[in-house]
């Protein structure tokens, strides 16, 4: 497929997501940011996994300066992440 016609699909941040998110360390901003773009293109993230107990969700982590920052997404909602 030519990457100039793949659909992305907007996110949508729940309560204070996306305030969170930018709360993070830039280099983890970085690496989660490059991950969501990756799962709005319909990619699989290479550290993307199944969170355990949820359908359906997803869990990226990062590691950075002995802290582990955690973002959760959910696949199966139409035409949206």
């Amino acid at each position: 497929m030519n990457d100039l016609l793949r659909t992305i699909k907007p996110t949508v941040f729940v309560g204070s997501s996306k305030k969170d998110l930018r709360a993070f360390p830039a280099a983890v901003r970085s690496e989660i940011g490059q991950s969501l773009f990756e799962a709005q293109l319909g990619e699989h993230p290479r550290n993307a996994k199944p969170l355990k107990g949820f359908s359906g969700v997803l869990e990226i982590c990062d590691n950075f300066d002995g802290d582990t920052y955690r973002t959760v997404y959910r696949t199966r909602l139409e035409g949206v992440l």
